[in-house]
């Protein structure tokens, strides 16, 4: 193994010195480019640590070339913080120290990469848990436990995240870090889930099932399973099946009597429309059976149905992401546990 990763750290060497003179060159097929912000009139000093920031983020470069799948067209600017300080980062933009090690550029690009900055990242985060599919899976087959999920803090998930220095001490290391970043990046950008602790309308009021009639209210908004809702991507449709954490049941349309309430019952097959809603960007819940209906407030501030309105959508028919202490619209665009257990 001692032999392996001396091979390795001489071809990443190797691959470095032949980059040209002076600073490494980039490619078009880096799936990370970086740009260091450079004083107008630099002095020496400050060369030296531009040539350091552009050793480190290189060799950060071609350990993704290697061994990432997914992660590809991403920018990181990387700036530069002075002589000796704490580095930190946030959304694309690092700041480093020129007594920065390599350890804590890897975990500065995690931040960039969305660890802790995305707010989507943020609302994974339940319970100190972190609800990615493919970084759970990944995780499970490193431990071998089948229950394993990392733990995160909306700040950095751990292990692997290159908190400390050991977790950069050795290539194998290295690779393992940039393994999982690449899947925690996928669950970010990539994911067919959203989940939610509360949908929430725009009466600041939460979706919750009923447990005696198992009809969908609402009501003050909980931090619970009761108000935890999961909405996944139908696989081969643009639509969602939106499912409630406690009881696994589907949101549906119930008849009742000559109207229709909402409930919540056994998930349908993937081929049938029952129990399928369109997401929007205009934050309508719109059903796919009865394309004519969407979730609506009522006028008493209670869940029902009415006439989508599309372009028109006013706050009646507007729904909203409680995760994360936030409150965001809620799109199809959102975020991936990884299943449902909790």
């Amino acid at each position: 193994m001692a032999l392996k990763n001396t091979l390795q750290g001489i071809i990443f060497l190797l691959a470095i010195a032949l980059s040209g003179h002076g600073f490494a060159q980039q490619t078009q097929k880096d799936r990370i480019q970086y740009t260091i912000v450079k004083a107008k009139n630099p002095t020496p000093t400050q060369l030296a640590r531009y040539a350091k920031y552009d050793k480190f983020m290189r060799e950060i470069v071609l350990l993704y070339n290697e061994h990432a799948q997914h992660i590809e067209g991403v920018k990181i600017v990387v700036k530069d913080g002075g002589s000796k300080g704490r580095a930190y980062a946030n959304s694309n933009t690092i700041t480093v120290f020129g007594d920065s090690e390599l350890w804590v550029y890897m975990h500065e690009v995690n931040h960039a990469l969305g660890m802790g900055a995305s707010w989507v990242y943020r609302a994974m985060t339940i319970n100190r848990k972190l609800y990615g599919r493919t970084s759970t899976q990944f995780a499970r087959e490193l431990s071998g436990d089948p229950q394993k999920r990392l733990t995160s803090d909306h700040h950095a998930y751990w292990p692997y995240a290159v908190n400390r220095p050991n977790e950069a001490s050795t290539l194998e290391r290295r690779i393992i870090a940039v393994k999982m970043m690449d899947k925690v990046w996928f669950d970010i950008q990539n994911a067919d889930m959203w989940t939610s602790r509360q949908i929430k309308t725009a009466h600041g009021r939460c979706l919750h099932v009923d447990a005696v009639s198992l009809n969908v209210v609402s009501g003050k908004c909980r931090n619970s399973a009761a108000h935890a809702w999961d909405i996944s991507t139908v696989s081969g449709t643009s639509s969602s099946r939106i499912k409630d954490v406690l009881t696994q049941g589907c949101l549906v349309i119930k008849p009742n009597g000559g109207s229709s309430v909402l409930a919540v019952a056994a998930c349908a097959v993937e081929e049938s429309q029952d129990g399928m809603w369109e997401v929007d960007g205009r934050a309508e819940i719109r059903s796919v059976a009865q394309p004519n209906l969407c979730l609506i407030t009522t006028a008493a501030k209670e869940m029902g149905l009415g006439h989508c309105l599309g372009p028109r959508t006013t706050e009646e028919h507007q729904f909203r992401n409680g995760a994360a202490n936030k409150t965001h619209c809620m799109t199809a665009d959102t975020t991936t546990p990884d299943d449902q257990t909790r």
